[in-house]
């Protein structure tokens, strides 16, 4: 992925991202960048996927 240079090109990427999904499915997002994955970011998301799995979703 290119470098974002401006407000505009990261507000059309999230547009571009939201417009390929399907709106009938849930969709969760959870940051996996340097300083999320400092704050332990990849737990978050082990235990969600770990109950999704548990719930049978």
């Amino acid at each position: 992925m290119a470098n974002l240079k401006y407000l505009e090109d990261l507000e059309n990427l999230r547009e571009k991202i939201i417009s390929q999904r399907d709106p009938q499915r849930k969709c969760v997002s959870i940051c996996s960048g340097t300083w999320c994955r400092a704050y332990r970011s990849e737990d978050v998301s082990n235990a969600f996927a770990h109950e999704i799995e548990t719930q049978g979703l």
